[in-house]
């Protein structure tokens, strides 16, 4: 018998509630269920860090961010998480109001792991899910030193 996976959690990063309700609908039909939304990256960035110790701990394995968030955008939110050690290679995909290509380059030199424009399907969020946890797992191994790794870039960042 085989031991069935385990359920990926999922920060939902969108610009207002009324926004995330779309994509939250779209996840679950993804067979997503662990879904937290934020609408402010800076707070989320913080939380992820560890930098908010009286905040409940914030551990996703994925982060679909829309492309606007409340406080910043979420190319801003990419290259953020890239600069923190702990954050660098937790996954990230992006979700573009359109699919041109100019915008994508510069979604994927901000650090986004993935992107998707609008509209896309729920089959075609599923595989871009599935690829993305795949790649998380041959991550892994680089998590011990990035344990170790220094964090003054991020601090700054975020002053």
């Amino acid at each position: 018998m085989s031991v069935p996976a385990r359920q990926p959690s999922v920060l939902l990063l969108c610009k207002n509630e009324q926004a995330a309700a779309v994509d939250k609908r779209v996840l679950r039909d993804a067979g997503i269920s662990r879904i937290r939304t934020m609408t402010a990256g800076l707070d989320a960035a913080r939380i992820m860090a560890g930098l908010e110790p009286d905040k409940p701990p914030l551990t996703p394995d994925l982060i679909v961010c829309q492309h606007r968030l409340e406080d910043i955008d979420g190319e801003q939110f990419c290259a953020l998480l890239r600069l923190h050690p702990r954050l660098l290679g937790l996954p990230i995909l992006l979700i573009m109001p359109n699919a041109d290509e100019e915008a994508q380059l510069r979604a994927l030199g901000c650090g986004a792991s993935a992107l998707m424009g609008r509209p896309f399907s729920v089959e075609d969020l599923r595989q871009q899910i599935h690829l993305l946890m795949a790649e998380d797992r041959r991550m892994e191994q680089l998590d011990k030193g990035r344990e170790n790794a220094h964090q003054q870039a991020f601090d700054d960042a975020l002053a």
